[in-house]
């Protein structure tokens, strides 16, 4: 008994590490973005949005969890969803050109990404 209680202690460690990790590193790249646009304009803020924290703390994660493997075949997955990140892109892209604002072209671009999350499952090119 006391064996599992000293293993969900650990597995409650390595959560809290990992969402404090998540936090304070994404947190302070979505806090970097307004600043590094501001001093160097759209385009190179626009690299620091596709930082992909959320993929390198991800993996990181994995790894420790569930070993090399497991990060390849994530990875794989992650390649294979990457049209579905830039139909969101161009969404969002068509439609602040058509003058919309920028909370219809982000619900324009996470519509499109969804569609393609729907299409890229229902063609077995995701699957599990």
């Amino acid at each position: 008994m006391q064996l599992s209680t000293d293993r969900h202690r650990k597995v409650d460690s390595v959560h809290v590490t990992e969402t404090t990790l998540r936090f304070v590193v994404g947190g302070t790249l979505v806090a970097l973005v307004p600043i590094v646009a501001n001093r160097y304009g759209g385009n190179i803020a626009g690299l620091v949005l596709l930082f992909p924290v959320l993929t390198l703390t991800g993996l990181l994660f994995i790894s420790l969890r569930l070993g090399p493997g497991a990060v390849q075949s994530a990875t794989v997955g992650s390649i294979k969803a990457l049209p579905a990140v830039l139909i969101f892109l161009l969404g969002v892209y068509v439609a602040t050109r058509l003058g919309q604002s920028t909370a219809v072209a982000l619900g324009v671009g996470l519509a499109g990404w969804l569609l393609a999350v729907v299409l890229l499952l229902a063609t077995k090119i995701i699957s599990q």
